[in-house]
């Protein structure tokens, strides 16, 4: 029985069509362990991994989506992923801000650039159950499960009676 569980985790949570998509400047010199990987711009299925200063397409199996949150293909309720909410093609910023000869993007709460090993959240100030995941100097919208809301200090959505929210 413990096999078979193995063998359809195994299947499920495999990914298929590797295409390199070439150089890309967010993938370091000497590739981490665990490898980098980025959320694609607009698919839900499919996302990143870099690997010798390239970037590879890779494609979760179906019906599972990439969790940037997780860092693995997931079922879709878990992976949370909505293709309204990704961010689209990045671009650099139109608005900065000058001090000293110094030039500082206009960004806030997010860094301009991810650091894969130390994924950004930040809270929805509007909302007990919203959040953000920081994506390419971009907010990318999230929201908890009904009955969860979101824990910054933990990082994650828990249940409505562990998390003090006054909004």
């Amino acid at each position: 029985m413990l096999i078979k569980i193995f063998l359809i985790f195994a299947i499920f949570h495999q990914t298929y069509c590797q295409i390199d998509m070439g150089f890309d400047p967010r993938c370091p010199e000497i590739d981490p362990f665990p490898p980098i990987h980025l959320p694609h711009e607009s698919e839900c299925h499919l996302f990143y991994k870099c690997a010798n200063r390239h970037i590879w397409l890779f494609e979760c199996q179906p019906p599972l989506h990439w969790s940037v949150i997780h860092d693995r293909c997931e079922w879709p309720n878990i992976a949370q992923c909505d293709p309204d909410d990704l961010p689209g093609i990045p671009t650099p910023p139109s608005n900065t801000t000058t001090t000293l000869g110094t030039t500082t993007p206009a960004y806030s709460d997010c860094p301009l650039y991810d650091n894969p090993n130390n994924v950004v959240f930040v809270p929805d100030r509007t909302r007990c159950d919203g959040y953000f995941v920081c994506f390419n100097g971009n907010k990318v919208p999230r929201t908890c499960h009904p009955g969860l809301h979101w824990d910054q200090q933990n990082r994650w959505c828990d249940n409505a009676a562990n998390v003090p929210c006054s909004l």
